[in-house]
């Protein structure tokens, strides 16, 4: 019986963690991403499609995108809990993925009830009591990760206990919800607000020691953080978010059929909208993705790393907004009228959102001004061309946002009036790609690594694959461990 309940649980052990005297990482378990995470990513597919069904089905009201926002953040916040509990904690027993399929059954339950019911079009599924039994469930299920984590790694607890705690309230008041006449959309955006509260700089830097040490947790060499993030990790996961939310904006587009009468102006548009998608991939790429960690956000400073992470959902919502826009856009061209302003108004706000969002993650990894008093030149002409490139993001911006003025603006009875402005956008966007590569390619000293760095990045991997159990110098800029900022 012992034989068989060891193969049904096993003590979870961390990934990584910090040496005693915090000059080392011990690196226990090559991390990365995991048969089980990439299942759950099919559930966030699902969720993508109905939330887009749901929009389609419904007039495009600041009200409706408030809602499919706050549906959008709960989601991508159960992702990252799970995230961050698989990049620092691992665990392959039967209890584990019990644990997994109930978290995923969990946000499957809460899509299934998203504008579940007829009328619900200005909530979404909000207010239905089976979104808050998958709440529930799947902030359950996350909770007990941690619980059995923490109990079989008692040196970690002073790190998470906070957050359990925080946790454990929100599950105690989500139960209050099931009773008739509960406001749950507001439950959610209180919950939602001290989630995101909970991962702030000022919480994470003086709150939670404070917090550890008050109900004496804290070890006695004072070692606050002990399982630090794996950067690249990390990184892969929230690119497989906005991969699989730029996915969507693709079938958005081939999903409708064509019109057989008109179908020049069907083939005009979807290639627009292919090339519009394609040119924000590409600047999610340049912008915000690092190869080499010593040049990472995560590792700059704490508050950089926290705007990085923040940014991935705002940036992946709006980016969404595009594809529902340009599919809603599409069918008013496959009906041969006039595309509505609604549709072109979100169209062009969205798209100087993303812009905007793509600059100031960029601006996390590398900021806007350097100071080197050894190399005063160089550093005053790299400040100078780091403005005017950011100069020239932020008037990609307002172009976007005009664009969209003017198409608000637009009295013509014309069935292609309003088409020129996706044309606009899409050209303004494949520009803006050509400059981000001619850019790079007088950035190339700052992004690139030099020899040295690749082989030190080289000589880490071989030796993380070697051995199930190593150390690697926190010096050493080229390794993946999170450092500066301990999340």
């Amino acid at each position: 019986i012992m034989g068989l309940f060891s193969h049904f649980y096993l003590a979870p052990e961390v990934n990584q963690e910090w040496t005693a005297d915090r000059k080392a990482v011990i690196i226990r378990h090559h991390n990365e991403e995991s048969w089980v995470e990439l299942f759950i990513d099919l559930t966030y597919v699902a969720l993508f499609i109905t939330l887009g069904l749901s929009i389609a089905e419904c007039d495009i009201s600041p009200n409706l995108l408030s809602h499919a926002a706050l549906i959008f953040l709960i989601m991508f916040f159960f992702r990252l809990s799970v995230d961050n509990y698989s990049n620092r904690f691992f665990s392959e027993d039967v209890m584990t993925r019990i644990l997994y399929f109930c978290y995923a059954y969990g946000i499957a339950l809460m899509i299934m009830n998203i504008n579940a019911e007829a009328g619900s079009c200005p909530h979404m599924g909000l207010d239905t009591k089976g979104f808050l039994v998958g709440y529930v469930g799947a902030r359950l299920s996350i909770i007990l990760m941690y619980v059995i984590a923490l109990w079989t790694n008692r040196h970690t607890v002073p790190q998470f206990c906070l957050d359990l705690i925080v946790s454990l309230l929100i599950l105690s008041v989500s139960l209050a919800m099931f009773y008739p006449g509960a406001n749950r959309p507001l439950f959610y955006k209180i919950s939602l607000s001290l989630e995101f509260v909970m991962l702030t700089p000022v919480l994470g830097n003086y709150i939670r020691p404070y917090f550890a040490k008050l109900i004496g947790c804290v070890p006695a060499n004072d070692v606050y953080y002990v399982v630090p993030l794996n950067i690249i990790v990390y990184q892969r996961r929230l690119c497989m978010f906005i991969m699989m939310v730029l996915g969507e904006g693709v079938i958005q587009i081939l999903e409708p059929t064509l019109d057989s009468n008109h179908l020049e102006r069907c083939y005009l548009y979807a290639t627009c909208g292919l090339i519009l998608i394609f040119s924000f991939a590409m600047q999610y790429c340049d912008a915000v993705l690092r190869e080499h960690v010593e040049h990472h956000a995560l590792r700059r400073s704490s508050a950089a790393g926290r705007v990085w992470i923040f940014m991935h959902p705002v940036l992946a919502y709006f980016m969404y907004l595009v594809g529902i826009s340009i599919k809603l856009s599409y069918h008013d061209v496959t009906a041969d009228h006039q595309i509505f302003h609604e549709h072109d108004v979100v169209l062009g706000v969205s798209c100087g959102a993303v812009v905007l969002c793509l600059t100031l993650m960029r601006s996390t990894h590398k900021g806007v001004f350097r100071f080197d008093a050894e190399a005063k030149e160089e550093t005053q002409r790299k400040n100078i061309r780091r403005v005017f490139n950011y100069s020239v993001r932020l008037l990609v911006v307002f172009l976007h946002w005009m664009a969209a003025w003017k198409s608000f603006n637009v009295e013509s009875h014309a069935t292609t009036a309003r088409d020129r402005f996706l044309y606009f956008h899409c050209a303004l966007s494949a520009l803006s790609v050509v400059f981000e590569v001619i850019l790079s390619q007088f950035s190339n000293a700052e992004r690139d690594p030099s020899p040295d760095t690749i082989s030190k990045d080289s000589e880490v991997g071989a030796r993380t694959r070697a051995s199930s159990a190593i150390s690697i110098n926190v010096d050493d800029n080229s390794n993946p461990i999170l450092r500066d900022s301990e999340l």
